[in-house]
């Protein structure tokens, strides 16, 4: 979480040869930490103390419609559909796959037709992937003795399906395979692979260059800024494309985080857009919250089951309060911004006044946080100005905090975005004199596909829990290499300078 909010109010008097700067500043003796970027690499989080882990909204899906629609969401108005319980939906299904597959041709044909006709063939078909689990055991063809034989049957199946568009480049055709490989290796993926084998929509998965990215080292690891992914339904298929400075950070990104992620995008998002569009609800479900939470927690469970420990630290604070972390994830991206939950859509506009005014209070909090780090630059300077202490030995303090400063402005600016964005979407929605986007929303929350996305996440949660428990977090171990001690000062240093100083000179710190 964030530290709480502290004023500083820094003026340098005039400073005589005989005297130092007096400084007038209210300073925390706590360390000031920034805000995590939106889509930053963090290093592993390794048990459940982790939990005060700042939320990581570690990538993106699908951008939202676009500005020049009429209104938010342009598809007919689904009209009311009695939901499944959710004892009926968690109990179908006994055969698993053979029970998809049974309803999948059904749901194939969902395209044509009303909704009205189709929803009967829809449930069922859900209601047979429902009853697989997600994170289950590896059933179907991958279930067996003879592991290897089969995982690589599964892999062929699969890429039958999922086309990997290297670019012609070896070292992204190697870097695809690999996760892809990796991704199957856990009992989530290799699950979740055979329902998207069952769903038949093909999709590609490849690398791309993002605007803004950018590579970084922390912790003696090379890592980046940007989205890691995006996941769009675009021509028919599932699109998957992947920040392309993968190829340019260390090993582990490639051979820890990405797996993990590929299953995100490609077996969370990417399965269910399938399902959406069989059940004439993308627009809908593009803009639920819970598109974004299960995708989450399909790459979580995957990245669990593979070596027993998070990536992404974000799972922690989610298994914490997964209210909480949705809500939060809303103020981290303008597509989650504009996303709702089954409550929400049925009370849309009033869902999107009340995030554009939290929006607007978090930017407030933020440049008040930015002003903060700056003032800390005022008192190094007063003790290199002043005390006549080595610039040097404050470089790498400069260097880190200069890093989240710029972290500072790109918060700031996707909460510009935010609001934007969301602004707009309200003035919209409030311009149909037929309510159009509201009215389709509202009847949305009730649809089948929603209550069975709900029971899946909820059912991945609890996997996900039980998952910790039975088999506890492994420890991360040394992240870099082991660094000598050095002469630098840490802010924990500039703190107990400042606390000193403070105490032997007051007259420094009083304006």
């Amino acid at each position: 979480m964030r530290k709480s909010a502290f004023i500083f109010l820094l003026a340098l008097g005039g400073a005589a040869s005989a005297a130092l700067p007096r400084v007038s500043v209210q300073a925390p003796l706590t360390p000031i930490s920034g805000p995590a970027p939106a889509a930053v690499l963090v290093p592993v989080s390794a048990a459940p103390k982790a939990l005060a882990v700042p939320v990581q909204a570690l990538e993106a899906v699908p951008a939202p419609l676009p500005d020049a629609a009429p209104a938010l969401l342009e598809l007919p108005v689904p009209s009311e559909t009695p939901a499944p319980r959710d004892d009926e939906a968690a109990a179908a299904g006994p055969k698993l796959i053979e029970a998809l597959l049974e309803n999948a041709p059904q749901a194939a044909g969902l395209a044509q037709g009303s909704l009205e006709d189709a929803a009967p063939a829809l449930e069922r078909n859900f209601r047979a992937a429902a009853a697989l689990g997600v994170g289950g055991s590896g059933s179907g063809t991958t279930a067996n003795n003879d592991g290897a034989s089969a995982h690589h049957d599964l892999e062929q199946r699969f890429l039958s399906l999922v086309r990997l568009d290297d670019h012609g480049d070896p070292a992204q055709a190697a870097a695809l395979a690999r996760a892809v490989r990796r991704m199957l290796g856990s009992p989530t993926g290799r699950s979740l692979a055979e329902q998207f084998l069952a769903e038949g929509a093909p999709a590609v998965v490849r690398f791309e260059t993002f605007e803004g990215s950018r590579l970084y080292e922390e912790g003696g690891r090379k890592t980046f800024y940007g989205p890691i992914a995006l996941t769009d339904w675009r021509d028919g298929r599932v699109l998957v494309r992947i920040n392309l400075n993968y190829l340019a950070a260390d090993d582990r990104a490639l051979e820890q985080e990405l797996p993990s992620f590929l299953a995100h995008e490609l077996l969370g998002h990417g399965l269910w857009y399938v399902r959406a569009v069989k059940a004439k609800l993308l627009p809908a479900y593009h803009h639920h919250e819970l598109n974004e939470a299960n995708a989450r927690l399909v790459g979580w469970l995957v990245d669990y089951e593979l070596d027993r420990r998070f990536e992404d630290p974000g799972a922690w604070n989610y298994l914490s309060d997964p209210a909480q972390y949705l809500s939060k994830l809303k103020l981290w991206l303008p597509f989650y911004a504009l996303a709702f939950s089954s409550d929400e859509l049925k009370r849309p506009v009033q869902a999107l006044e009340a995030r554009l005014e939290a929006a607007r209070a978090k930017r407030k909090r933020l440049e008040t946080e930015l002003g903060n780090h700056r003032a800390w630059d005022r008192i190094i300077d007063h003790f290199i100005d002043g005390h006549g202490l080595p610039a040097r030995r404050f470089a790498e303090l400069r260097w880190t905090m200069a890093d989240w400063k710029q972290r500072y402005k790109d918060d700031l600016a996707n909460l510009d975005e935010i609001i934007a964005a969301v602004g707009r979407d309200l003035e919209r929605m409030k311009a149909e004199s037929d309510r159009r986007s509201e009215g389709y929303l509202r009847r949305a929350a009730s649809q089948p596909l929603f209550v069975l996305l709900d029971i899946e996440t909820r059912k991945a949660t609890e996997k996900l829990k039980s998952l910790i428990k039975q088999s506890p977090a492994e420890s991360p171990g040394k992240v870099g290499p082991t660094q000598a001690k050095s002469d630098q000062f840490t802010f924990d240093d500039l703190q107990d300078l400042y606390r000193k100083d403070k105490k032997k000179h007051p007259d420094h710190w009083n304006g």
